[in-house]
């Protein structure tokens, strides 16, 4: 089996693609939001269902960048707990 390393470095692990929220109602609204987005578009015109586009992929960029922070905060907060476990002697030696 590759190393975490390895499978990040040749793209065998993607977390942004694989992160699904374990939300009980997480798919059930968002297939609402997505039939609600589709009633709209109907109901505009094509430069107000344009300008509704624009504003959906705008907030999904939004959506990306919190997650990319959510992501690195959890990253690098767990890495400091590991540091902070392993570098404390009292711990270790138990």
């Amino acid at each position: 089996m590759k190393s975490l390393i390895d499978q990040l470095y040749s793209g065998e692990i993607y977390p942004a693609e694989q992160i699904i929220p374990a939300a009980p109602n997480y798919r059930a609204l968002s297939n609402e939001i997505g039939e609600e987005r589709e009633r709209l578009k109907k109901l505009l015109n094509k430069e107000d269902s344009d300008r509704l586009q624009e504003l959906n992929d705008k907030y999904l960029e939004i959506c990306s960048m919190n997650c990319y922070a959510g992501f690195s905060c959890g990253l690098k907060l767990g890495a400091m707990l590991l540091i902070e476990i392993l570098g404390d002697k009292e711990v270790v030696g138990k």
